[in-house]
């Protein structure tokens, strides 16, 4: 790969977990920015310097510039999204672990669901929705919901982007997102950075089809499937599938 490639690139994206079909958790790594000048700088530049010189040569240095954030995206509606900077992470990790997960706890008094052993269902009691907020039109609102998992229910969570879309989850995405949340992101860019570094270039390269179209010529990428449609009340009776967070020695499900 030449200089001319290598600079040519403006950022690199790994999909780290798929919320729903439609909405994912993405890391970006900016790999150019632009001045208040209206010049492009890439993030990696050299340093020569006339103070030292070794066998004659004039020694540099690098510098690097290491931009990254993690965004919950939509797919038909990018410009929607959740920016969670390194600086928000610890912020809204700590938020769910104090605030959404004792929902899960059977002995936390903040439990929120109650098991009608008489009519073999979940269902969710009184809770205090809880909000992280961004700014004013960015935020992320979390309340307890009982979910479809195939053909049983569980735990879950309803996340509501922005006051628009809002999405079902199992507890156990909230678990991954936490996992992602509490990452090592600095050694995960730098690794991302090396990557774009790596021949061949010009591979499964998408272009777009028309002018702001927001689409590609290319059939996209496949993406895993999940269901989060609502409980179907009208339907048959689905098994209550425990977890960890739950104490249900009790409690059987119906055969």
């Amino acid at each position: 790969m030449n200089v001319d490639q290598f600079t040519s690139y403006d950022r690199i994206t790994d999909t780290l977990m798929f919320f729903t079909s439609e909405i994912t958790l993405k890391f970006v790594v900016n790999l150019s920015r632009t001045t208040k000048y209206g010049d492009r700088r890439f993030f990696s530049f050299e340093v020569i310097k006339n103070s030292g010189t070794r066998d004659g040569v004039p020694t540099r240095n690098i510098n690097r510039t290491i931009n990254m954030f993690l965004t919950v995206n939509i797919k038909d509606d990018i410009g929607n999204g959740f920016v969670i900077k390194p600086q928000d992470c610890l912020m809204l990790s700590e938020t769910i672990k104090n605030k959404v997960l004792p929902w899960f706890q059977a002995d936390s008094p903040n439990y929120a669901f109650k098991y009608m052993k008489n009519q073999d269902v979940l269902i969710v009691t009184k809770y205090e929705p809880v909000i992280y907020t961004e700014s004013e039109i960015r935020y992320l609102r979390f309340e307890p919901k009982v979910v479809p998992v195939g053909e049983q229910v569980a735990y879950g969570v309803s996340i509501n982007l922005n006051g628009g879309v809002v999405f079902d989850v199992p507890v156990e995405k909230i678990m991954e997102f936490l996992f992602y949340l509490n990452s090592d992101l600095y050694s995960a860019a730098c690794s991302m950075i090396n990557y774009v570094k790596i021949d061949p270039a010009e591979v499964e390269v998408f272009r777009p089809a028309g002018l702001a179209s927001g689409r590609y010529n290319q059939d996209e990428p496949p993406q895993a499937q999940y269901n989060t449609s609502n409980i179907n009340t009208d339907g048959p009776r689905r098994k209550f599938s425990s977890n960890a967070f739950l104490d249900n020695s009790n409690i059987k499900s119906k055969d």
